[in-house]
C-alpha cells in the first residue's frame, strides 16, 4: 500500500484536525503514509470523485448542514471506500449505514482502529507495498508474493521471479497485505493461498515444490482459512 488517501467531510476546521491525528497514528503503526483533503460538503466530495482521484477512506461529521439521509444516499452509491460518521463523539461506519442498523459507538481510538482496520482488508488498498531495499524504497507488487519469512528483524519476501530481505517486522507486514489471500502459519513465515497447491499436517505446499511450515496447534485454522479461500 503506498498511501491511503483521506478525505474529511465538514465545516468545522477544529474537527477536521482531531480527526487528522486519530487517523494517522493507526496508519502510522503500520508505517503506511497518509494523505488528507479537507470537503466543504457532499457537493466537493463528489466533484473530487469525478475528476478520478482514488478515495479509500472518508471521514464525515454529521451536522444540520449534512444530515443523515443524504449521507445515507451517498454511501449507498459509493461502494468502494469505507466512511467513519461522526456525531457529537459518536461513531457509526459505512456497514452500519448500508445495513439500517444506526448503532453508534463512542468516539475513541479503539473505534477507530476497529473501523480502519477493515482498509487492510481490501484489495484494492493492498496491490503494492513500499519496502526498504538498499537506500531506496522498493514498490512491491502485492500479488508476486509467494511467502514470507522473517529472521530475527531480516524479511525476506519469496516473490514470483526473486527474493529481496530488508529490515522489518512481519506483523506490520502482515498488517498491510489482505487477509482473504495471506495467511499467518507460524510466527516466522506468511503464505500467500494464491500459490498454495496442497498441505500436510506440519506444512504448505506452495507451487507444488516449496514447503512452509505450520506451527503445531495451527492445522486447524490453516485448512479452515485455504478451505475458505478455494470456495
Amino acid at each position: 500500500m503506498i498511501a491511503v488517501n483521506t478525505a474529511v467531510v465538514t465545516k468545522n476546521y477544529t474537527f477536521y484536525k482531531e480527526m487528522v491525528p486519530m487517523v494517522e497514528l493507526y496508519f502510522k503503526k503500520l508505517k503506511i503514509k497518509t494523505d488528507f483533503l479537507l470537503c466543504g460538503g457532499l457537493a466537493e466530495l463528489h466533484d473530487v470523485a469525478e475528476k478520478g482521484k482514488r478515495l479509500d477512506l472518508i471521514v464525515i461529521e454529521i451536522s444540520n448542514q449534512l444530515p443523515i439521509d443524504d449521507i445515507q444516499t451517498f454511501i449507498d452509491a459509493d461502494q468502494s471506500a469505507e466512511y467513519m460518521l461522526i456525531s457529537d463523539d459518536k461513531i457509526v461506519d459505512s456497514a452500519a449505514v448500508r445495513n439500517g442498523n444506526l448503532i453508534y459507538r463512542n468516539l475513541t481510538q479503539n473505534n477507530v482502529n476497529h473501523i480502519l482496520s477493515r482498509l487492510t482488508d481490501k484489495t484494492n488498498m493492498a496491490k503494492h507495498l513500499l519496502v526498504p531495499v538498499a537506500g531506496c524504497s522498493r514498490v512491491v507488487a502485492v500479488d508476486k508474493i509467494v511467502y514470507a519469512e522473517i529472521m530475527k528483524r531480516t524479511l525476506t519476501l519469496h516473490l514470483e521471479s526473486e527474493i529481496i530481505t530488508y529490515q522489518g517486522q512481519l506483523d506490520v507486514l502482515a498488517a498491510q497485505l489482505p487477509k482473504t489471500n495471506f495467511f499467518r502459519c507460524h510466527r516466522s513465515y506468511l503464505v500467500n493461498l494464491d500459490y498454495v497447491t496442497g498441505i500436510r499436517r506440519y506444512d504448505f505446499i506452495l507451487n507444488d515444490d516449496i514447503y512452509v511450515p505450520i506451527a503445531k496447534g495451527t492445522w486447524k485454522k490453516a485448512s479452515e482459512a485455504l478451505l475458505q479461500f478455494i470456495r
